[in-house]
């Protein structure tokens, strides 16, 4: 699936700017502070990235299972026509030779208020509850020739789609935690950005370059956004809460 362009700036500037960190000469107290930067940025950058891989995985196995479950739908709406035809060509005989009883009226009723044309257009909860009803007639008001084929094709069909929407389900859950879980993780690759920067600021202050600051590591809020820092444009102190 597709990874949001703000987590993919996140995670590219998070190894850039420690990559740049890590490279950059400091001496003393400055190099102590510019390595803890860097081991800052290490860390929330792993996490991050595998946050970012979870999810999308998990989104993609979700998708999956919805796609099963719409082809398990098809097969079930094709095996509950097959058998409401061949209900009706049992009803027919029972009605030519007399023998059309209470039950063989209450499934005439059944299929009359449930034919296939409106059976495909019901939600997959309640199509698998009128499979199940009609499915009680199978023994019975099937034609003799045809009647085991079409049971199991039911009995198949009901299965599959079950199965499918077990799945998709059980993907789903799934999903909203790696969902969860990567916005956690989201976070706190910002603040660990924010902080790397900081410790950053201290290095490059004390070593009387702060004036590289900008140019090693642009403030978080520009990273988001994909906004290169001009020359002239000092970074605000107080950066806005940036939106992911």
């Amino acid at each position: 699936m597709t990874i949001a362009e703000t987590d993919t700036r996140l995670q590219k500037a998070l190894k850039e700017r420690r990559d740049a960190i890590a490279a950059f000469s400091f001496e003393g107290r400055p190099k102590v502070w510019a390595d803890e930067a860097v081991s800052v940025l290490d860390g929330v950058y792993v996490k991050f990235t595998q946050a970012v891989q979870n999810e999308d995985a998990q989104e993609v196995e979700a998708t999956e299972t919805q796609a099963q479950v719409a082809g398990a739908r098809v097969e079930l709406n094709t095996s509950f026509r097959k058998m409401a035809d061949g209900y009706q060509m049992r009803l027919a005989e029972l009605n030519l030779t007399g023998e059309f009883d209470d039950t063989a009226m209450e499934l005439g009723e059944y299929l009359s208020n449930m034919p296939p044309s409106e059976f495909n257009g019901v939600d997959i909860e309640m199509a698998v509850s009128a499979v199940e009803r009609a499915r009680r007639y199978g023994d019975r008001f099937l034609p003799e020739g045809y009647r085991d084929q079409i049971n199991q094709r039911v009995d198949d069909a009901l299965a599959k789609v079950k199965a499918a929407r077990e799945a998709a389900s059980r993907e789903e859950g799934e999903a909203n935690a790696a969902f969860t879980e990567l916005e956690a993780a989201r976070e706190e690759a910002k603040a660990g950005y924010t902080s790397a920067r900081d410790l950053l600021r201290a290095a490059l202050r004390q070593s009387g370059r702060i004036d590289r600051l900008d140019t090693l590591m642009p403030s978080i809020w520009r990273v988001l956004r994909g906004t290169p820092q001009p020359a002239n444009e000092p970074e605000p102190e107080d950066e806005p809460t940036p939106v992911a």
